[in-house]
């Protein structure tokens, strides 16, 4: 009887997981390509991924749908935000793209907490400036490493490549990112 039960429930988080990666990687390829022209996207997934650092850390000793509820909460604030008050959007795009670049450095070297939260502000405090400053540019940049990181995720959760395929799956969708939304720009600042 356990059993059955056990197959079940395997079977519909083997579904759940699969869904998941399905509109990671779509929503990545949509924020990877575009990512300027498509702002609310690019806002709402960027609400998402601070979402993603933020409710475990706040909510840690709540439950998980707590958790879900304060991240989906998170990201329809920044979409809306981006419809509604596009410029503060987009300094906040700048900080929370950047500053989540500084919370994956720290996680990367395995630094304490507090030092996480340090680099997140101070990387966040270059990514506000940056896209005060660059507009175009740091939409295409921040929104192509956001993209890349999402479809690739997407991606590793439907396969099981090692580390090597992953990262070069990443540079892939990074550059084409990178390349389809520059030449966009490039052709805007042309006429």
């Amino acid at each position: 009887m356990f059993q059955l039960f056990n197959d079940f429930f395997g079977s519909v988080l083997t579904i759940v997981g699969a869904t998941l990666a399905v509109v990671s990687l779509v929503l990545g390829l949509i924020t990877l390509f575009f990512g300027n022209k498509l702002f609310w996207v690019f806002a709402a997934l960027i609400g998402m991924a601070f979402g993603l650092v933020l409710a475990p850390q706040l909510l840690e000793d709540q439950m998980e749908i707590m958790q879900i509820i304060l991240i989906i909460a998170i990201m329809a604030f920044c979409g809306v935000l981006a419809i509604y008050a596009q410029k503060a959007m987009t300094i906040l795009a700048g900080f929370l793209g950047l500053g989540l670049m500084g919370n994956f450095v720290a996680n990367l070297l395995n630094l304490q907490q507090h030092i996480e939260w340090m680099l997140f502000f101070g990387f966040g405090i270059l990514g506000a400036w940056l896209i005060s400053k660059y507009l175009n540019w740091a939409v295409v940049v921040i929104s192509s490493v956001l993209g890349a990181v999402m479809a690739g995720a997407g991606l590793g959760g439907l396969t099981k490549f090692n580390l090597l395929i992953d990262l070069l799956i990443f540079i892939g969708f990074l550059a084409a990112g990178l390349y389809f939304q520059s030449r966009e720009i490039n052709i805007s600042e042309k006429q």
